[in-house]
């Protein structure tokens, strides 16, 4: 990944992560989630800081990658949970939502689950039977995710009725 398209990558996830503080409808809200969700922020700075010392590694663009899922899967729920309050059957705006909050989840396992993988190298280490294990066990939560967004017979944010 070159520096231009993480820069790019860093900037779209911070849009997503304004968007979701944006729409909160009260300023404890806006706060809330600022507060909590500025930790995406930091991982992409580290993740642009890793991606310009080292152009392509590993843990940097899974840095970036990740929370820019993640902030862009919160904006599209944010905006979905703040129209389905005027329009709570609409069916768009519950996909949306399923996708936006399939997206933020698998942006943050992503996170936690695939950079322990290739820290600190940039490449798995450790005895390859292992290595295997881990990362099939890994990409098997991140489908978990998605599949339990999809195929909940309700929403699984609360805030949507």
């Amino acid at each position: 990944m070159s520096t231009a398209r993480a820069t790019l990558a860093a900037l779209t996830g911070a849009a997503g992560f304004a968007v979701s503080v944006m729409v909160q409808q009260s300023t404890s809200d806006r706060l809330d989630l600022a507060t909590s969700g500025g930790t995406e922020l930091v991982y992409l700075a580290i993740g642009l800081l890793i991606l310009h010392g080292n152009p392509g590694h590993a843990v940097g663009r899974l840095a970036v990658a990740g929370p820019l899922i993640a902030t862009s899967g919160t904006a599209v729920l944010e905006v979905a949970v703040r129209r389905l309050a005027d329009h709570p059957q609409e069916v768009p705006t519950l996909l949306a939502a399923t996708v936006g909050t399939a997206c933020r989840g698998v942006g943050w396992f992503a996170l936690v689950l695939l950079v322990p993988l290739v820290f600190p190298e940039g490449r798995p280490t450790g005895p390859p039977r292992l290595v295997g294990w881990a990362r099939r066990t890994a990409y098997t939560a991140l489908l978990l995710v998605v599949v339990t967004a999809v195929l909940s017979p309700t929403q699984t944010d609360l805030r949507i009725q």
